[in-house]
């Protein structure tokens, strides 16, 4: 029988690891290799440069037509699964995530990943700034659409209560406090800002969340 457990102390490791093993020495109990366990960091504030970038990222990509939409979020969302870029905190939505694109891209008789005559650079995703790549309509296969849709609908579901919740956008909107054109960023802003992770690959992602969650009808996705 292995007893397991975690510490947290201001003591050395060294120090720490001998007063672990004196006690288990006295209660007689076996140990395997002591390890160290990290909390991960906490997410970063929302900076004026990090929702400029989240702005022009809006901008840049509202005007797509929904299934370029699906499409790229299929795309990038198996580029930072394939890149392990995600950190503990992620680990159960990308598992998630990784989930439906293998089992929706083979339904639809594809891959998780693009076709190989569309234009896919290696390393194309940039967590900074829209590749242009998400602009070719060669993304689009039902392969990507699909996937695409159902991660939105996981996604969408996780933020909804931020969302149409008291102070939210939704409640904004309503209230006039912000027009049609502000529901992009401030959705995406207000995601961001209920502490989904400390890595930057959420940005795009949630870009193409909250613009989705915009063309789809908020006033259904809040009230349904």
């Amino acid at each position: 029988m292995y007893l397991s457990f975690e510490i947290s102390t201001d003591l050395p490791r060294d120090a720490a690891e001998a007063l672990i093993l004196q006690a288990a020495k006295e209660k007689g109990l076996p140990l395997k290799p002591i390890r160290d366990v990290q909390e991960p960091p906490k997410s970063p504030d929302i900076t004026p440069h990090i929702m400029k970038i989240v702005t022009q990222m809006i901008r840049q990509a509202e005007s797509l037509p929904e299934e370029n939409l699906y499409a790229g979020l299929t795309l990038m969302t198996g580029e930072v699964i394939s890149m392990n870029a995600h950190t503990v905190i992620d680990n159960e939505w990308m598992n998630i995530a990784s989930d439906i694109l293998i089992q929706e891209s083979a339904a639809c008789g594809g891959s998780m990943w693009i076709s190989s005559q569309a234009p896919m650079p290696h390393g194309w995703f940039n967590s900074m700034r829209l590749h242009p790549v998400l602009f070719d309509n060669q993304i689009v296969h039902e392969w990507t659409k699909f996937p695409g849709m159902k991660l939105f609908m996981k996604f969408s579901e996780k933020f909804k209560e931020v969302i149409c919740g008291k102070d939210g956008p939704y409640e904004k909107f309503n209230n006039g406090l912000i027009g049609q054109a502000d529901l992009p960023v401030t959705i995406a802003a207000t995601i961001l800002s209920s502490g989904i992770s400390i890595t930057t690959f959420w940005i795009p992602i949630i870009v193409y969340v909250s613009i989705l969650i915009v063309k789809t009808n908020l006033k259904v996705y809040c009230e349904s």
